[in-house]
């Protein structure tokens, strides 16, 4: 089935149009996905969240991956967003995002880089902000929608593309999704995850920022949302 755990580098899915890889940061479990329009050299990346890019770059080079069109980021947090310019230096990648996000991922105290060793990080600006330029994208593997949803940080979107949802770290199965770090926001959230349960249907794989891929349908508002 495909809500086993991500393993590294295997096909999560098989989709005439897709097929969805995942690497996972040993050092925060976090998720990159790269997402393989079938039948072609081209993916796009979601969450290269690894400074050490080495992951993602070797699993699109056992991919013949040539081109990488868009990076998406769900939010602006430094494990999500780590590996970004190594990719963009190689592919020539257009990084997407929301404003909030953008507004972030160029300063380490607000991508929360700064508080891990002092220093921090820093990615360059975005080349397409949704707010500015749209809230779709066209791929040769079908249209991609980005969702605005904020509550874990004010940065966060999702990225739908055929049956397959990536939440970051907005829906993280049946874990309370944090928000308790700077900009979160508990009634946003709220908002966010009743908008992304009655959009989408019940069988739609949901790629999580951390964890294991699952189906919508079993998701449990309560458990989502108790207070902390």
């Amino acid at each position: 089935s495909s809500a086993t755990h991500p393993a590294e580098g295997t096909s999560l899915t098989e989709h005439p149009q897709l097929q969805v890889f995942c690497e996972v940061t040993p050092a925060f479990s976090s998720c990159a996905y790269v997402v393989l329009a079938s039948g072609t050299n081209e993916a796009m990346v979601i969450d290269p969240g690894n400074p050490v890019t080495d992951g993602v770059m070797n699993l699109l080079e056992r991919l013949q991956v040539r081109q990488v069109p868009y990076i998406i980021l769900t939010h602006e947090h430094f494990d999500h967003i780590a590996g970004v310019e190594p990719l963009r230096e190689r592919f020539g990648s257009r990084l997407v995002c929301s404003q909030s996000c953008a507004e972030a991922i160029g300063n380490p105290k607000s991508n929360m880089s700064f508080y891990k060793d002092g220093k921090g990080m820093a990615c360059g600006p975005a080349d397409w902000i949704c707010e500015r330029d749209g809230w779709k994208l066209r791929w040769s593997a079908g249209s991609i929608q980005l969702i605005p949803t904020p509550g874990h940080s004010p940065g966060g979107l999702c990225v739908a593309i055929a049956a397959h949802l990536f939440t970051g770290d907005t829906l993280l199965g049946n874990r309370r999704t944090p928000t308790h770090l700077p900009g979160g926001d508990a009634d946003a959230l709220r908002q966010s995850l009743n908008l992304l349960l009655n959009y989408f249907d019940s069988k739609t794989l949901v790629y999580p920022g951390h964890g294991s891929c699952f189906a919508l349908g079993e998701i449990d508002l309560r458990k989502v949302l108790r207070p902390r």
